[in-house]
């Protein structure tokens, strides 16, 4: 079995809040949108506006997104480790489930 270690996002250290912004947007980490992950921008860069227009809007559905963006990034690391381990089942499954977590955030955007 092959071990992975999950690094925490650089600018809030894992926390996904920072408390000295928290006049902005209630102190969402803009760097990691809430998941605590280190590259969640160079993984999902597409969703960062998304979730930009989103927060900017509504800022009411900010936890949707630290808890999107958080599933998103587990999810993330699980189709990693069945793609190390060529699991092919477990591939499309975390595949699919992806696609459905980022199909919700489009729609929290158009309503």
């Amino acid at each position: 079995m092959i071990e992975t270690v999950v690094k925490g996002c650089k600018k809030c250290g894992r926390k996904e809040l920072i408390p000295e912004y928290e006049h902005v947007q209630e102190g969402i980490c803009f760097s990691c949108w809430g998941s605590g992950s280190p590259n969640f921008e160079s993984i999902y860069p597409q969703l960062i506006p998304v979730f930009k227009n989103i927060v900017e809007n509504d800022s009411s559905k900010q936890l949707d997104i630290m808890s999107l963006s958080q599933r998103i990034f587990l999810l993330d690391f699980l189709l990693r480790q069945a793609e190390i381990e060529e699991d092919f089942n477990g591939m499309a499954y975390y595949d699919a489930k992806i696609h459905e977590l980022i199909t919700k955030i489009y729609r929290l955007q158009t309503k």
